[in-house]
């Protein structure tokens, strides 16, 4: 008798702590640019998703996310909409801006180039990207900021272990 409740005991204070921990629901918080700045200026440290209007690959990321994100707690993803910033690619293959937007984006990852990237931002610096969108395999290709994201060289994974990965740390 004594064992059978040691066990329910244990069990109950297992199920208590349990109700504790806090399950806050996956946000998506749009972001201006200028809200962005102040961000990186504040050396804040965030997961940014940069996405554009008509992109297939942001529209079946987005698809992705709303399917499943109900299974995921604690997370915030801000969100940047570079669809007006006017980015040109230049001879050497990098994108310049000559909105104020696209100049905030481009130095913040001087090597963006495809929507989505999902940017993990930490004292105001990013660390790491996860680029494209997967939708057989729901996964993201891996890229430190260093140069434009090498598809054929870069390591794989899915987009939610990229994403819970970094927003706990």
């Amino acid at each position: 008798m004594r064992r059978f409740m040691a066990i329910f005991f244990s069990l109950l204070i297992g199920f208590s702590l349990w109700g504790c921990v806090s399950r806050e629901p996956y946000q998506q918080i749009d972001l201006t640019a200028d809200q962005l700045q102040k961000k990186l200026d504040q050396k804040e440290s965030f997961l940014l998703l940069v996405e554009r209007e008509n992109c297939p690959f942001c529209e079946k990321l987005d698809a992705y996310e709303e399917k499943t994100k109900e299974e995921h707690f604690n997370v915030t993803v801000y969100r940047l909409d570079s669809t007006d910033f006017k980015l040109e690619q230049q001879e050497d293959g990098t994108l310049s801006s000559q909105t104020e937007g696209g100049k905030t984006l481009l130095t913040m990852a001087p090597y963006f180039f495809y929507t989505p990237t999902l940017y993990v931002i930490r004292d105001g610096k990013v660390i790491q990207s996860g680029v494209g969108f997967n939708e057989s395999t729901g996964q993201i290709a891996l890229w430190s900021d260093a140069s434009v994201v090498d598809f054929d060289e870069a390591e794989y994974e899915e987009f939610w272990d990229f994403v819970e990965k970094y927003s706990q740390s």
